[in-house]
């Protein structure tokens, strides 16, 4: 009893800064605001500002959208300097899927139009220039192998499928994994991708592929339905 009565007010004090830590992103909108002003946008409003959750802990850098639509899940994608409290545009019609490579390369997808589909692109930190990789990505863009080295999406879709693709990060050089693929995972616990490809004459087929990515590809067999069930992850 004693124990806890004097560890109480530290257990205490490391619930609020997780409460401050998960509450933050949401209550600093006048700080994008300000910084809004100070880099010439102006007439922005406070209720169409939301923070992204991805921050790089290096560069002190964290990410809010401007005139955000909640419906489509786009907007001006602004980053922001801790330090400083300066803010500067990054581009427009960005998608809300951000992914931070090795915590100083940002991957969006950018300029996506009605059909749901932009541009991926990219941006060194700190203040670097959004450049395009690909065109034709769906708006939820970029997902990191474990090692952080290898990024996977998919592109072109039509009718619900589309090119997997493969990023080596060392190039920005897309390669096509497997087209007619309609979702794909990547299963940590096995370093193993793993997607579901529509192939003639047999429907949709379960395939796997080792990571770091190689040639082979393993036959899973047939699956019902064009999402990656979740019995074919590793536990664990």
């Amino acid at each position: 009893m004693n124990r806890f009565s004097a560890a109480w007010p530290l257990v205490f004090i490391g619930v609020l800064a997780c409460a401050s830590a998960f509450a933050r992103p949401d209550r600093r909108p006048e700080e994008a605001l300000a910084a809004m002003k100070a880099a010439g946008r102006q007439g922005a409003d406070v209720a169409h500002v939301r923070w992204s959750k991805v921050r790089s802990q290096k560069r002190h850098t964290s990410f809010f959208f401007a005139d955000y639509d909640p419906g489509r899940g786009l907007g001006q994608l602004w980053a922001f300097d801790e330090a400083s409290g300066k803010a500067w545009l990054v581009a427009e019609r960005v998608s809300f899927h951000l992914t931070l490579a090795n915590d100083a390369r940002l991957f969006f997808v950018a300029a996506v139009s009605a059909d749901g589909a932009g541009v991926l692109s990219v941006a060194q930190l700190p203040q670097g220039p959004a450049r395009p990789v690909d065109a034709g990505v769906p708006r939820f863009g970029l997902e990191l192998d474990e090692d952080g080295r290898t990024g996977f999406y998919l592109a072109r879709l039509s009718d619900g499928a589309g090119e997997l693709r493969a990023l080596p990060l060392d190039s920005l050089q897309p390669r096509t994994v497997a087209r007619g693929v309609s979702d794909f995972r990547l299963d940590p616990h096995a370093d193993r991708l793993i997607f579901v490809e529509a192939v003639p004459g047999r429907g949709n087929v379960l395939r796997s592929a080792a990571l770091p990515l190689t040639a082979d590809v393993i036959d899973l067999g047939p699956v019902k339905g064009a999402r990656v069930p979740s019995r074919a992850l590793a536990s664990r």
